[in-house]
């Protein structure tokens, strides 16, 4: 009697998260792809690092600036590759922090 109840409540659980759906959240905003590569973007966070290379232990090249803009060339793995409209400087920097002008 227990196992068939125990069944009948799981096939109804079943029946209403297929009819209603089910989400779960963790916490964790939904992943947005970066912008294209090629076209000018702007800086959205107060200082964001350029580095050498596409990791946060590569050294610190230059910082820039909340609106500041960049040319981006190329993202590798959460990382874009640009080049600072005002300086020339080149480097990696986190794409998380670029944005349409």
């Amino acid at each position: 009697m227990k196992k068939r109840l125990a069944g009948l409540l799981g096939l109804g659980l079943l029946l209403t998260m297929l009819t209603f759906g089910c989400t779960v959240s963790v916490g964790v905003p939904p992943y947005t792809p970066p912008p294209p590569a090629g076209y000018a973007r702007v800086v959205t966070a107060d200082t964001v690092n350029v580095r050498v290379c596409p990791s946060a232990r590569c050294e610190v090249r230059t910082v820039v600036y909340r609106g500041q803009g960049v040319i981006v060339y190329e993202y590798n793995s959460g990382w874009a590759r640009v080049v600072v409209s005002d300086s020339g400087v080149g480097g990696w920097m986190d794409a998380r922090f670029l944005r349409l002008p």
